[in-house]
């Protein structure tokens, strides 16, 4: 096959290494090996040793030595020849194929096994490490709600896995104030703490001589109030690589920032209930693209129901508003789930999909195409690709054989990748039915669901732009609604905007707020100014 050349991957595989690994759900967790748990055995294998030979001249290119009889993966070639030769085998044609009877005039290179050995060799393997594992004490749900009717204890109880052997102690740190218990649970009373939360550190110190991890992370302890004025109690959140009690997850734990304490911004609100959503604007372009699809009569009116660009007219919007008006809030119990399963505010998510098309699904051709809700273009598809490291593991196996997919986005061939973001958009493309009531909603259900996982690799690129730059962690520095206006600026203006300008705030030693952020944005990019502001008032 024909290949373009390769873009700059070694930029981006510098990129992929600097993000941080998902969450890992309350439970039991096996924790790290501690220093010397571990166990050197032999064991029999049979090596098989394979060559990558020029069709030419039978010259070698490479020599594989893999533990399987079947021919080399993909990654096993990348991995063990390196880059040149692996893109030279996946462009290399069978010889039959290139209709020379001399296979001194092929090109191209290919695979022939040598030989198989029988081997033995020491492994060292890793012994089980204790299990830690994290639970509310002396909650009393206020039913209805997520909140504790008085205010709870951490219990942190550890397992030791191997036979004779126990665990000595927990012990950790709340706050920089320690605490520590003998055997192998730990009851630890909880005291507020302000709206930052507070650190938190704990492991367990095993009679085999080692302990287990040190885990760590971020614990929130707040009086707070439910949906009901008249119903209060007590909250626990954490953020940690490890447990997250309160399902504080999405952009928040990839900042690792709370979201702010008391009723939050209107457009950073997460209601319980999609009739929260509803919204009545008279949208001209979503009318006009009824009226374009034969949703609406408007044959009375004299432009028929539409100006010159496309838009509604007067006489066309009033004829389409009841639509208008359903059809924006059709979707409101979709974009409530969706929201909620990436951790994202739903009227954020609703504002993003009104501002970008709407609520029209159906693509676009501008200076990019554009597919879905989000109207999401193959760049936005990179980026989720590139960023959202969780994603694309579930993903790309459903696309791409599952060794190609392990050697990371940012490593595959540009026909992969290419692949990939056709994959992705297709699947976020909505076809529109010749009724207006017919449209598919388990389709718009995953396509929004698949624009939420972008907004999550934005989060992520955005993250990682102010760590890279200030060896800080965002949430520690910058406040968790200018991490939002941060997201929507890279989302819409493309990661140079947002990377310069926090480079040039920081140069200053001003502080990373919108409010700097957007001074060093109006001179370079000041469409994006217009756009956050839009969906942030």
């Amino acid at each position: 096959m024909n290949l373009e050349k390769l873009r700059a991957r070694s930029a981006r595989a510098f990129i992929i290494a600097c993000i941080a690994v998902g969450v890992v759900k309350p439970g039991w967790v096996l924790a790290d090996s501690g220093p010397g748990r571990q166990r050197t055995i032999d064991i029999s294998y049979t090596e098989y040793t394979w060559r990558l030979l020029q069709w030419q001249d039978s010259s070698l290119a490479c020599e594989l030595k893999i533990e399987h009889p079947e021919e080399p993966t993909d990654a096993e070639i990348y991995f063990q020849c390196g880059e040149t030769i692996y893109y030279q085998w996946l462009e290399s044609m069978p010889c039959y194929d290139s209709g020379g009877e001399d296979v001194q005039e092929c090109s191209g290179i290919y695979l022939l096994e040598i030989r198989s050995e029988e081997r033995t060799k020491e492994i060292v393997m890793d012994l089980p490490a204790p299990m830690v594992r994290v639970d509310l004490n002396d909650c009393v749900p206020v039913q209805g709600t997520d909140l504790c009717a008085g205010r709870p204890s951490l219990l942190i109880t550890a397992e030791e896995p191997l036979p004779n052997e126990e665990i000595t102690q927990v012990e950790g740190r709340i706050n920089e104030i320690p605490f520590f218990c003998s055997g192998e649970a730990c009851e630890v009373p909880l005291q507020a703490t302000n709206e930052r939360g507070a650190a938190l550190e704990f492991w367990a110190e095993s009679s085999y001589g080692d302990s287990s991890a040190h885990y760590s992370g971020l614990i929130r302890v707040t009086e707070s109030a439910s949906d009901s004025p008249f119903t209060t109690g007590w909250r626990v959140e954490i953020i940690s690589g490890l447990i997250d009690l309160n399902n504080v997850e999405g952009c928040a734990e990839i900042w690792q920032t709370f979201p702010p304490l008391g009723t939050p911004p209107e457009w950073l609100s997460s209601p319980s209930h999609p009739n929260v959503l509803q919204t009545s604007e008279p949208y001209t372009y979503l009318a006009g693209q009824m009226i374009q699809e034969g949703y609406v009569d408007t044959s009375h009116c004299d432009d028929w129901g539409l100006s010159e660009d496309g838009y509604a007219s007067q006489c066309g919007l009033e004829a389409s508003l009841a639509l208008v008006y359903l059809w924006q809030n059709t979707f409101d119990k979709l974009i409530l789930q969706s929201s909620l399963q990436a951790g994202i505010p739903s009227s954020l998510l609703k504002r993003i999909v009104a501002r970008e098309s709407q609520f029209w699904p159906e693509t676009t051709q501008e200076l990019y195409r554009e597919y879905g809700f989000g109207h999401m273009t193959e760049l936005g598809a990179d980026t989720t690709l590139l960023w959202n490291r969780d994603f694309y593991e579930q993903f790309c196996p459903l696309v791409l054989e599952v060794g190609r997919c392990q050697l990371g986005y940012a490593a595959l061939d540009d026909w992969s990748q290419a692949t990939l973001r056709g994959a992705l958009l297709s699947e976020m493309e909505i076809f529109l039915p010749d009724n207006v009531y017919d449209i598919d909603l388990e389709r718009v259900e995953e396509s929004l669901s698949l624009f939420s996982e972008t907004l999550l690799g934005n989060c992520t690129q955005v993250g990682q732009m102010i760590s890279y730059e200030t060896d800080q962690i965002a949430g520690e520095i910058s406040s968790y609604g200018d991490l939002w206006r941060f997201t929507l600026a890279n989302y819409h203006g493309g990661p140079g905007c947002l990377s310069d300008a926090i480079i040039d705030v920081h140069k200053q030693k001003k502080a990373l707020t919108w409010e700097n952020i957007s001074t060093s944005l109006e001179d370079s990019c000041p469409w994006v100014l217009a756009y956050v502001d839009d969906i942030t008032e």
